[in-house]
């Protein structure tokens, strides 16, 4: 199943990317049927019945919000920052704001300067999953 999902996954960060308008269409409230449909196909990838309900819940609601939750935001900002600025750009922004932090008080958004500025949105955000993914797979596993 983590195959599965990890395929769902990935098909609907490709999909909110290729139509930026539609991010807002899958997090809305009510939850909007697409999403609806989104977690109903996570629940049903995940589903074991060896676990209790409220189990089940959790971990298909996690990978839902994860799944929804970043790649609209991903996405989302990338389309309203290209109105006005390229991604690059963007990045090499954040990153120098990033920079001007107090160090003492921002440890680790200091350290982490190069690595928003070089970052690939898609391979962070698969990784962000492979994390749940593998966290699913281990927890079945015990």
């Amino acid at each position: 199943p983590e195959d599965h999902v990890r395929v769902l996954a990935v098909g609907v960060y490709d999909a909110l990317d290729r139509h930026q308008w539609a991010a807002a269409h899958v997090t809305g409230t009510p939850t909007p049927p697409n999403a609806l449909r989104i977690m109903e196909r996570i629940g049903q990838l995940t589903y074991n019945p060896k676990r209790p309900a409220d189990e089940h819940f959790v971990i298909a609601t996690a990978i839902y919000n994860y799944v929804i939750g970043v790649a609209a935001q991903m996405i989302g900002a990338g389309a309203t920052i290209g109105q006005h600025t390229n991604r690059s750009d963007y990045l090499a922004q954040s990153a120098e704001r990033w920079q001007q932090l107090d160090p003492a008080e921002y440890p680790f958004l200091s350290a982490m300067t190069t690595a928003l500025r070089d970052h690939d949105d898609r391979a962070q955000y698969i990784a962000g999953l492979d994390l749940l993914i593998n966290g699913l797979a281990t927890r079945s596993a015990t």
